[in-house]
C-alpha cells in the first residue's frame, strides 16, 4: 500500500467517523421554558400514564426536571463530539442529522392558495394541501425543495416565503387572465392522539395578498 493509499484510507475513515458523530439520533436540549409547551405537556401526560401502568409513579414536576436534565446533558455531549468537525460541516452546509423527524409537530401547517376573479367579491381556493378538491400545481409545490420554503415557518415570515408567494401569484396571473388578487397563506391545525377527540380548529397565519399589477403583497 502506497502512502497515497494510506492517506486516502485515513481521509475516508475520518469522513465516516465525522458523519457517524453528526448522525447520532440525539434529541435537542429541551429547556425549562420549552417543556411547558402544549405538545410536550401532552407527551409528558402520555408518559405519566405509561409509567403508572407499570407501577411507577412520577410527579409531573419531577418528570419535567428529568427531561430537561437528560436532554441538556445529551445535547452538550453531542455538541462536544461534533466540535472537531464543525468548521468543515458548517462550511459545506452538511450538518443534517437523523434527528430531523425525531418529534412530529402537533400544529401542522397546510398551504392554501386562493384567487379572486374579476367581478367577484369572494376568493376561490385553488390549492389546499391534502384536500382533493383543490390541487392546483400540487405536485410542484409539494416538491421537497419548494415545500421547505413554506413548511415550518413559525411565527416570523422569512424572506424566501415572501418571494415564493410573489412567484405563486405571478403563475396564477399568467394562467388566469380574469384573476385580480391572489391570496397565499398557511392554515395551522392541531393534530391529536388516537385516543383524543378530533380538533377541527384552524388558524390562518402568514397571509399575503398580491394584486395584479403590483409588485408586493400585503401581510
Amino acid at each position: 500500500m502506497t502512502w497515497r493509499d494510506q492517506l486516502r484510507a485515513a481521509a475516508i475513515t475520518l469522513a465516516l467517523v465525522a458523519n457517524a458523530v453528526y448522525a447520532l439520533p440525539i434529541p435537542p436540549a429541551i429547556t425549562a421554558e420549552k417543556i411547558k409547551e402544549e405538545g410536550r405537556q401532552r407527551d409528558l401526560e402520555m408518559w405519566e400514564r405509561l409509567l403508572g401502568g407499570v407501577g411507577l409513579s412520577v410527579e409531573r414536576e419531577r418528570l419535567e426536571e428529568l427531561v430537561v436534565s437528560v436532554t441538556t446533558t445529551l445535547a452538550d455531549g453531542h455538541k462536544l463530539l461534533k466540535t472537531p468537525f464543525r468548521p468543515v460541516f458548517d462550511l459545506l452546509g452538511a450538518d443534517q442529522s437523523w434527528a430531523l423527524f425525531a418529534s412530529a409537530t402537533t400544529r401542522p401547517e397546510r398551504l392554501e392558495i386562493a384567487v379572486r376573479r374579476k367581478d367577484s367579491a369572494d376568493f376561490e381556493v385553488l390549492l389546499r394541501r391534502l384536500d382533493p378538491c383543490c390541487s392546483w400545481h400540487e405536485g410542484q409545490l409539494e416538491y421537497r425543495r419548494i415545500r421547505g420554503v413554506w413548511d415550518g415557518q413559525g411565527k416570523r415570515m422569512r424572506p424566501a416565503y415572501k418571494g415564493l408567494t410573489k412567484w405563486i401569484a405571478e403563475q396564477v396571473f399568467a394562467e388566469m387572465p380574469d384573476a385580480v388578487q391572489v391570496r397565499v397563506r398557511l392554515i395551522k391545525e392541531r393534530s391529536t392522539y388516537p385516543w383524543e377527540e378530533d380538533d377541527p380548529s384552524q388558524e390562518p397565519v402568514l397571509q399575503r395578498v398580491h394584486v395584479r399589477g403590483r409588485a408586493e403583497g400585503g401581510e
